[in-house]
């Protein structure tokens, strides 16, 4: 590990200083963007806008044009407020937007338009610097920037880490970003992009899964996204845990611009700029630094386990005349990696550093392709269709290790092969309408076809194949969404249909409803319920079994959804415009549970701990499970050069299964604290350091005891049933510091970083296993101490 350090100093070096032979001296930028109404989206002309300093003096401003397009030149870089007002719409400004020397800052402004006449009150301005993109969420919803994806200690530039430091987020992996949602099954979650709802957009993501150890989203490419914990409005269905509703941002339309990068995620190339008639692209596409290190010769320390792969994000936006916005985009990539346990040594079985039992080798293609047109009916009447297209494929294949008691291997016998893909082509319909201004609207349709092909055969028996379908079959979804302010008292009403034509009994009606009430204008209340229910991870339903005269059945091919009902209560106080106190209780009831039909303690809500799926057979829809926590969030945004993040949840996740025991989930961590904070020293106008840290804590990882004379018996791992997630390893312990500096060139401008992960070097538990050539049961660990270092130029 030395010697790639000390490679990527040298490549970091060698850039920077490449690049410092071509320093000038005007450094200044422009800042432009688009401004629209809240609820409609049609642009606003004719709004002021000025900008300012962090002093307080102003450095420039303009007027937005007809399409509600602005540009302001010849802003000095650092950190500016911006300022925008109209007649007849509440003032908003963002702050502490950084201008840099090596692109053009680019903003999208929502304004809300005045209930009251300006006659009868004066407006001041304000900004929730977390509000949601989504205008119907009040309840349960956090924005988020891309820059926090960046700054966040730990967050190595993936939004699911990112969202790991949010009240009722938890994600005690150090190799996946898999996000547990108040004690929910990560599979919970459900991904959107673009108005499509999408399979699991990570590296190393198998079927049904929907985190991995790589995400394949690029912060490069992606705009101000919303991220839901709980009963999230009805546009969004088949989840049960949370929403990623995630936007790419629009590429430059004036000037082509340039992104090179290396980082934990890869070696990075991006290009934006237009394409004519005011079309414009923006394209990234990355390769794993590792992957090129090992081929380089370059030992990383990680023998044969080198992960290898790429990724790509594409945007294309087309506005026309009078028949709106064109806009495609797509994202694909490719993974694999060779787990040689066979290569492992006696040392390694103590590290969570792959299965010494076993050599595994995965194979993931991922792709995702989407057209939408977005039409203004008129200024206050849109519709938006989306159609996609996305395919999953997950390949695997696994031999079983024999060693002596000298650990030496003595033969190895193929046991798994498998093959899992899913096409899926979708149709997604919005019309919105802007009734006034207090009351809106969306109602909206969601078709999804499933191509799904399903191979896995187990070698070492026969060649028995538990999974054999190749099939399709179809997914619809209905909702409206109904929003209405009524002075200090807002609600949206919503509900939606959902039905999974693969059999009778996939068939749901949804009611949602969000209240929220303005006690002062520094005191809100909230209320949300949701009724929700969830598709079973699509291998669930095509297990198959075979007689002894050699039939074949599919037990759980009439499974019906898994379903929900939630209930928020929230309290927001705003200590000042830049602080305030968060605290939110929930409950949420968990029914129609795929559990065993004989008496044991599995439920399908403790799946999501392993890469794939196990095999289950013999389910109904029988199955219960109840979580209930309350969240403490205080925060300060970024502002006079720093931020403050703090949270602590407590909260208790217990089901019970067809044994009718009730026990805790397999994600019942019962608490989770997170701390985060982070200041900017400014050198000089062109030079700034940073300082992030990232503290986190919370209940250790819940696993079954092993029954070691039963394990010993045959060979393999036995788990004491009647002792099912009863015990929790020690608490998951880490610190993460970061460390910034950019500087600003005539024209460019240069990032390095370095996160330090884990720097006190915890040893946090992964799992415990049966080691059969010691006869013994053996802990295994997390990663330790990791520096994970990024470099950045944009010109």
């Amino acid at each position: 590990m030395k010697k790639y350090h000390l490679q990527i100093f040298s490549i970091l070096a060698f850039l920077s200083i490449a690049c410092s032979t071509l320093l000038g001296q005007n450094n200044t930028q422009i800042i432009r963007g688009l401004v629209k109404d809240l609820q409609s989206e049609y642009p606003l002309p004719g709004v002021h806008i000025v900008v300012k300093n962090t002093e307080g003096m102003q450095i420039g401003g303009g007027t937005s044009i007809e399409n509600g397009q602005f540009t302001i030149k010849d802003i000095p870089i650092g950190r500016v407020h911006v300022f925008f007002s109209s007649i007849g719409y509440a003032p908003t400004f963002q702050e502490n937007i950084l201008v840099t020397s090596g692109k053009q800052t680019v903003l999208e402004v929502k304004m809300q338009e005045s209930i009251i006449s300006l006659e009868d009150i004066t407006l001041t301005a304000k900004r929730d610097k977390t509000e949601s993109v989504n205008e119907m969420a009040i309840v349960s919803v956090r924005g988020f920037s891309t820059d926090e994806a960046f700054r966040y200690a730990g967050s190595r530039q993936d939004p699911a880490r990112m969202a790991m430091n949010f009240a009722g987020v938890s994600g005690n992996s150090d190799a996946r970003n898999d996000i547990i949602i108040r004690g929910n099954s990560p599979t919970g979650l459900l991904w959107r992009l673009e108005g499509l709802d999408i399979p699991s957009p990570n590296h190393f993501s198998s079927l049904g899964s929907t985190g991995g150890a790589v995400s394949m989203l690029n912060n490069n490419t992606l705009s101000n996204s919303d991220f839901y914990s709980a009963a999230f409005p009805s546009e969004y269905g088949n989840a049960l845990s949370g929403v990623f509703d995630l936007s790419m941002r629009t590429g430059n339309p004036e000037d082509h611009e340039f992104t090179g990068q290396i980082a934990f995620n890869g070696f990075e190339f991006g290009a934006e700029g237009p394409l004519g008639s005011g079309a414009t692209y923006i394209l990234n596409a990355r390769y794993s630094v590792l992957s090129v290190f090992s081929k380089l010769g370059i030992d990383l320390g990680v023998g044969s386990a080198v992960p290898n792969y790429m990724d790509y994000t594409l945007k294309v936006d087309i506005p026309t005349q009078n028949a709106g916005k064109i806009s495609i985009f797509s994202i694909g990539g490719q993974s694999d990696i060779f787990l040689k346990g066979s290569d492992l040594s006696e040392k390694d079985v103590l590290v969570n550093f792959g299965d010494f039992s076993r050599d595994i080798k995965n194979d993931n293609h991922t792709l995702i392709t989407g057209v939408s047109h977005f039409l203004f009916l008129d200024k206050n009447t849109s519709i938006k269709n989306t159609i996609g297209f996305s395919t999953s494929r997950f390949d695997a294949f696994i031999e079983d290790i024999t060693r002596d008691q000298n650990y030496k291997v003595i033969r190895k016998d193929a046991s798994i092969n498998s093959t899992s893909r899913q096409n899926r082509i979708t149709w997604h319909s919005r019309f919105s309408k802007k009734i006034n201004a207090s009351t809106d609207f969306k109602i909206g349709v969601i078709a999804d076809r499933y191509d799904v092909l399903l191979f896995t055969e187990l070698l070492n028996n026969r060649n028995k194949k538990e999974l054999d379908f190749n099939g399709n079959t179809y997914l619809a979804q209905a909702y409206l969404s109904w929003k209405q302010i009524l002075g200090d008292f807002t609600y949206v009403i919503g509900g939606r249909y959902q039905k999974f034509f693969l059999n009778d009994n996939s068939e749901s009606w949804e009611p949602r409803l969000s209240l929220q009430y303005t006690l002062t204008p520094t005191n809100t209340v909230s209320i949300g319920y949701g009724s929700h229910s969830q598709l079973q991870p699509v291998t669930t339903y095509f297990f198959q079994k075979t007689d002894q005269q050699g039939n074949t059945s599919k037990p759980n091919e009439s499974l019906g959804f898994t379903k929900s009902y939630q209930l928020v209560i929230g309290y927001d106080y705003r200590i000042n415009r830049n602080f305030r106190l968060k605290v939110e209780a929930y409950q949420q009831w968990l029914r129609e549970v795929p559990i065993h039909t004989y008496s044991s303690s599995f439920s399908m809500l403790n799946y999501g701990l392993d890469t794939a799926l196990p095999i289950v057979l013999d389910l109904t829809n029988q199955g219960t499970g109840t979580n209930r926590g309350i969240e403490i969030t205080l925060e300060r945004f970024f502002y006079d050069s720093y931020y403050f993040l703090i949270t602590q949840s407590l909260y208790e996740s217990t089901y019970k299964g067809s044994d009718n025991v009730l026990r805790s989930t397999a994600f019942n961590g019962n608490y989770n604290f997170n701390a985060l904070f982070g200041k900017e020293f400014e050198i000089s106008p062109e030079m700034n350091f940073s300082v992030d840290l990232n503290y986190t804590k919370s209940g250790g990882r819940r696993y079954t005891p092993i029954d070691l004379e039963a394990s010993k018996k045959t060979g393999i791992s036995v788990n004491d049933e009647s002792q099912t997630f009863a015990k929790s390893f020690d608490a998951y312990e880490r610190l993460d510091v970061r460390f910034g500096f950019t500087w600003n060139w005539a024209g460019f401008t240069q990032e390095w970083a370095l996160d330090i992960q884990n720097i006190l070097n915890m040893n946090n538990d992964w799992e415990r296993v049966y080691d059969h050539s010691r006869k013994q049961i053996v802990t295994t660990k997390q990663l330790g101490i990791l520096p994970v270092f990024l470099y950045r130029i944009t010109f």
